[in-house]
């Protein structure tokens, strides 16, 4: 505001006021009041512009452009003791004003700047110099080695903070292109299969191991190749991909697409899978709790000592059935009125021809092993 009422020429009635006629005044001193008035005019509407309506209703006196300025200076400036106590306080912001970690090259210096401007408004004299060096100082750890290189290559000295701002951009977008994707965060998953054998050893230490349920069962492409990287970035083949079940919270979910990777020491959940599969996953108060958009909570399950998330899933095998041909149970059937005694009388007397001998229920025992 300051620049535009200079830029009129009009900065003289805010330094000095409104020129007024004296009494017995001449023509043109008469003349020179009327013109002061019609620029002091033309002042007060630059500020009614530029003023919110709420900060004007708090002005008692506005019949002319020196005393609103006078005002708005008193109210937002204070003294000379408030504006050094306000000095202290911005400088105390920019002593342990630090980079964040997920903060930009161009997010930090906003902030730098914002408060170094604050501090020349003040009165505190800033020079570039100071700034570039509390800007280097103030970098994360990433940029260690950036800021290293810019300090045995450039005098910071004589470093303008443009120059600092465009090299720092440079090294970020390199960093950008380089930058190894973030893997997913995962759920550690245990097995407590049903049975003793191998194939149902729980957290992945049967022959088949995989990622999300490494259980291999008749559902599993085994054509399916592909390489997973893990978080310690070492690779691991994919050696098939299928659908599993699972008996969660008292219910049978089955999660589709889980890829087989037979190295693999642990069955995990990726996160980044489940959401693309319409599934809400929130970690709060070291709580992991698994929606369903439909079903709704699917299972939820507390952080552990060592901060990861076990999930108890027992994992629902195929089971085949074996078909045995009873000819006593057969005629039975065709004798309904007749139990397994009096088919065995029938027998014995040779009273119904090509009888065999009821199949007891300790041979057929005896046939399904």
């Amino acid at each position: 505001m300051e620049n535009l009422i200079k830029s009129k020429e009009y900065w003289s009635l805010i330094e000095d006021g409104v020129v007024v006629a004296p009494a017995n005044a001449t023509a043109a001193q008469l003349q020179a009041a009327n013109k002061s008035k019609l620029k002091d005019l033309k002042v007060k509407n630059y500020l009614f512009q530029s003023i919110d309506r709420s900060i004007l209703e708090t002005i008692l006196e506005r019949n002319t452009s020196k005393q609103i300025w006078d005002s708005m200076r008193t109210k937002y400036q204070g003294s000379t003791k408030v504006k050094r106590a306000q000095l202290q306080s911005l400088r105390r912001d920019f002593e342990v004003l630090c980079m964040k970690d997920d903060e930009s090259v161009d997010e930090f210096f906003t902030r730098t700047l914002a408060i170094a401007n604050k501090m020349t408004a003040h009165g505190e004299r800033m020079s570039e110099s100071t700034i570039v060096e509390k800007i280097l100082r103030s970098m994360t750890s990433r940029f260690d080695y950036v800021t290293c290189a810019i300090e045995e290559s450039h005098d910071v000295t004589t470093m303008s903070v443009d120059e600092l701002q465009s090299s720092l951009l440079v090294h970020e977008g390199k960093m950008k292109i380089h930058k190894i994707i973030e893997e997913e965060q995962a759920l550690k998953i245990s097995n407590h299969g049903r049975g003793n054998n191998n194939n149902q050893r729980g957290r992945g230490r049967g022959p088949s191991r995989g990622r999300g349920r490494g259980r291999t069962n008749s559902n599993t492409s085994k054509d399916f190749r592909e390489t997973m990287k893990l978080g310690d970035n070492s690779t691991m083949q994919v050696m098939g991909k299928g659908n599993i079940k699972l008996y969660l919270a008292g219910k049978i979910s089955i999660i589709t697409d889980v890829h087989y990777l037979p190295e693999l020491k642990n069955n995990l959940l990726s996160i980044g899978q489940l959401q693309q599969k319409n599934i809400t996953v929130v970690f709060s108060k070291n709580i992991c709790k698994i929606f369903h958009e439909d079903k709704g909570l699917i299972v939820s399950t507390e952080m552990t000592a060592n901060r990861m998330y076990i999930l108890l899933a027992p994992m629902i095998l195929p089971t085949c059935f074996q078909t045995v041909k009873d000819d006593g149970y057969l005629w039975h059937c065709r004798y309904g009125h007749l139990n397994f005694k009096g088919l065995d009388t029938t027998r014995k007397t040779q009273f119904i021809g090509g009888q065999k001998p009821p199949e007891t229920r300790k041979n057929r025992q005896k046939q399904l092993n």
